[in-house]
């Protein structure tokens, strides 16, 4: 690698440990590594553990959650970014070589994350996205429970709040209450400054006709009354999410017929806030230049991603696994309503395709649009302009996936991920090119 070495994984191990690889040989085509890593170096980190759930006069005090993850945020150094480039100095009991500038374009362009300029903010976003925060309990958030649950279900008692695993973009809690009956809600809280709790909002009252489980909404604070930030609250929909299955066909299927049943659903009345511009329409190039292979899939791109004129349905915005609940073996209901919106069924497909194929490979990717096809009796239109752009999409934020298939029990890598997906990627570009 240009005589440079690269941190190539790291990450928390019960919270506190940091686990560095250095040096790695990376497919200089399609940044899949190889090769084992000839390098284990691990680092230590005095951060607190995260704390059980908690249970009885015990309470998640939001706001020393916050402070705790403003405070560790601001350490200079990367967690869980993948095969990354770094060109801060990290604070550990030895030296690990950095990369400079001009290695960090190389090393970009051999595994698909992001430009050098960006690193830095991708530091952050990632560690904000992978740092669990503790659960630091204390009695000044309990009013703020108390309250929000008076005003959901008054004269309930709250038997048990748990954070539920799997998130990325917001703070998602079963709270447990004990009033007439037993009963689960969800509370879903935004991280700082982001507001797609107010979106979802306005999308669950139309989902609700699809012929699935979707959760009823309850209640929004919308001002940031009871934490900080805008709240969601809704009811729980029983089930797990199902993420390593024994029969990975008939899992398959049971998503592409999700997929379909959803893209089904009448239009009528939609209301304005599902008519937004779908991100086919509003893709526009990069501004960095990644390499020769990344130039490539975005000339691909800005040639061939159709903008406009397929048929539209009704879309989920962000299907994948993660948002697929089960029971006994049968998929039940879909959760995360706030990017439904009326797009190209095709695109939609494709961001699944994409999330299978880091699971799976591109078989996988494959029988996933047989069974749909199935499903819907349509045929595939620009499908190849879809899966590069998802493809694309998956290859630079695979890591930040990886984090939330972790937290519900996988065990792969970001080599295996990059792995899986370079032959996705590859014959959607080549099929777009020839």
């Amino acid at each position: 690698m240009l005589g440079t070495r690269a941190i190539v994984g790291c990450g928390f191990r019960e919270g506190r440990e940091l686990a560095v690889v250095v040096g790695a040989d990376p497919d200089p085509e399609y940044g899949a590594p190889v090769r084992e890593p000839v390098e284990r170096r691990r680092f230590t980190r005095d951060l607190p553990r995260p704390a059980a759930r908690q249970r009885g006069d015990e309470w998640p005090d939001h706001e020393s959650r916050r402070r705790h993850r403003d405070r560790t945020q601001s350490y200079p150094w990367v967690t869980c970014v993948g095969i990354a480039a770094v060109h801060h100095v990290i604070p550990h009991e030895e030296t690990v070589p950095t990369c400079g500038f001009g290695a960090a374009r190389e090393i970009d362009e051999m595994v698909g994350l992001t430009e050098r300029a960006e690193l830095g903010d991708m530091q952050a976003e990632a560690h904000a996205r992978t740092v669990v925060s503790p659960a630091v309990v204390g009695t000044d958030d309990r009013r703020t429970w108390e309250q929000l649950v008076s005003e959901v279900r008054p004269g309930a008692r709250i038997r048990d709040i748990r954070e539920l695993s799997g998130g990325i973009d917001n703070e998602v809690f079963a709270v447990e209450l004990d009033g007439d009956a037993l009963e689960r809600i969800v509370v879903k809280r935004a991280r700082r400054g982001d507001h797609e709790v107010l979106e979802e909002w306005e999308c669950l009252d139309f989902a609700r006709r699809i012929a699935l489980e979707v959760p009823e909404r309850l209640a929004l604070d919308a001002d940031g009354r009871w934490f900080g930030e805008p709240t969601l609250v809704m009811t729980f929909l029983d089930g797990r999410v199902e993420v390593d299955p024994d029969d990975v066909d008939g899992w398959l299927a049971q998503l592409a017929r999700t997929m379909a049943t959803i893209h089904a659903t009448s239009t009528t009345d939609a209301p304005d806030a599902l008519r937004r511009e779908s991100d086919p329409a509003t893709w526009t190039r990069p501004t960095f230049r990644g390499g020769p292979i990344v130039d490539r899939a975005h000339a691909a791109l800005e040639a061939k991603l159709p903008r406009d004129g397929w048929p539209p349905v009704l879309i989920h915005g962000d299907f994948h696994p993660c948002q697929a609940l089960w029971r006994d073996g049968a998929l039940t209901g879909v959760i995360d309503w706030g990017d439904l919106s009326i797009g190209p069924r095709w695109y939609e497909v494709a961001y699944c395709r994409a999330e299978i194929a880091l699971l799976y490979g591109l078989r996988a990717a494959d029988r996933l649009l047989d069974h749909y096809v199935v499903a819907a009796g349509v045929e595939p239109v620009d499908l190849a302009a879809f899966d590069l752009m998802c493809g694309m999409k998956a290859r630079r934020f695979g890591a930040f996936y990886l984090e939330a298939y972790t937290a519900l029990g996988r065990t792969d890598t970001v080599r295996q991920f990059a792995a899986r997906l370079a032959p996705f990627n590859r014959r959607a570009l080549e099929t777009l090119e020839g």
